[in-house]
């Protein structure tokens, strides 16, 4: 049923369905509405990625995937290289694209 309504119909279904729903005030309609549609709703939060938190998602899933590089290793590796924003360079490596 969720994924044919919107949620404010969902609420509405609910409500429909709700024994106690008829004897509310009116404000306590809105507000139980209001509730069972944020409830339902699909709500999905972005996040700035950053070299840091790549590093460490990766660690914590599977760090043989990425030759178990660690964060301060890459910054290092990054550092010695002078790799910097804007420069040209090539690079074979097999982290997961994690250099790159």
């Amino acid at each position: 049923m969720k994924k044919e309504l919107s949620p404010t119909e969902v609420a509405a279904a609910i409500a429909a369905r709700s024994a106690t729903f008829e004897g509310k005030t009116a404000f306590s309609k809105q507000k139980y509405l209001l509730k069972k549609a944020r409830k339902h709703a699909v709500q999905i939060t972005l996040w700035p990625t950053t070299l840091m938190g790549l590093c460490e998602t990766y660690g914590k899933l599977s760090p043989a995937k990425i030759s178990n590089l660690r964060f301060d290793h890459l910054v290092a590796l990054l550092n010695v290289t002078a790799v910097r924003h804007g420069s040209r360079v090539l690079v074979l490596e097999s982290c997961m694209g994690l250099v790159v």
